[in-house]
Formats: structure tokens, C-alpha cells, sequence
């Protein structure tokens, strides 16, 4: 189904994925539109990003600790 350059004028929020084609794809057809996400896609990814910072984090304190060990 398409909708007419009227119809997507009055469109003022979009909740999509957070897909980079979805975002492309919203931007390009409905440049006026917010993009909005839903709290579940976002607490995922800020989840995955915590996470991958306490396993960095976790890496560097057993460099420390296996280090400082060895010398002794």
C-alpha cells in the first residue's frame, strides 16, 4: 500500500525497529516524522553496551592480576 505525498505530510511519529534500513527508509519517505523506539530496543542495547563494558573492564583486572602475580 502507498500513501500520497498528503497522507505522509501528516504523519508526525513513526515507533519503528531500530534498523538502520528502517531508519534509511523512514527518513527518506517521511522526512518530517520522528523516529521513535520502543523502551524494550532501548534498554536491550544500553544492556549489551554495559555489558560489554564490564567483560572489557573484567579483561583488563585479570591482565592485572595475572601480572602482578608472575613478576613476584
Amino acid at each position: 500500500m502507498s500513501y500520497g505525498k498528503y497522507q505522509r505530510a501528516g504523519v508526525e511519529a513513526l515507533a519503528i525497529d531500530m534498523c538502520e534500513v528502517y531508519i534509511n527508509g523512514v527518513s527518506k519517505m517521511l522526512p518530517d516524522a520522528d523516529i521513535v523506539h520502543d523502551k524494550f530496543h532501548i534498554a536491550k542495547h544500553l544492556g549489551e553496551a554495559v555489558d560489554k563494558a564490564r567483560k572489557a573492564e573484567h579483561r583488563g583486572l585479570n591482565k592485572k592480576w595475572i601480572f602482578r602475580f608472575q613478576i613476584r
